[in-house]
């Protein structure tokens, strides 16, 4: 068992939650125990986007209440932390991520959004 004192939590954004992110949710779900006692990791979801907007919690979200929301049709934009109005921009200098994980539909001959997301994250 990993020494929980040295834990490292890895505070996560997800951009998109479509079958990608999806289902890095359930092997955060199916795994979590594991990638906790064997390697000290904990994914802490502290921001998601997804078509209706942004939310952030820096406590971070449930691995099963963003499945379910997602499952069932229902948008981000529901969740405690829903930000208005804010860029991709704006986002990334809002929340301090270890992780980032860019899902979101994109344009195959310009890469946006995803490209712009990548690289203003890259900047920070």
């Amino acid at each position: 068992m990993f020494n929980l004192l040295k834990m490292k939590k890895i505070r996560t954004v997800l951009f998109g939650l479509g079958a990608v992110n999806r289902g890095f949710l359930k092997i955060l779900i199916e795994k979590k125990e594991q990638l906790i006692n064997d390697y000290g990791i904990e994914f802490v979801i502290i921001a998601v986007a997804d078509s209706s907007g942004f939310v952030i919690n820096d406590v971070g979200y449930d691995y099963d209440l963003l499945l379910n929301l997602k499952m069932s049709g229902i948008k981000v934009n529901s969740l405690t932390g829903f930000h208005q109005g804010i860029n991709v921009r704006e986002l990334i200098e809002l929340v301090e991520a270890d992780l980032l994980i860019e899902s979101s539909p994109g344009n195959i001959t310009t890469g946006e959004p995803g490209l712009s997301v990548s690289r203003n994250a890259l900047r920070k």
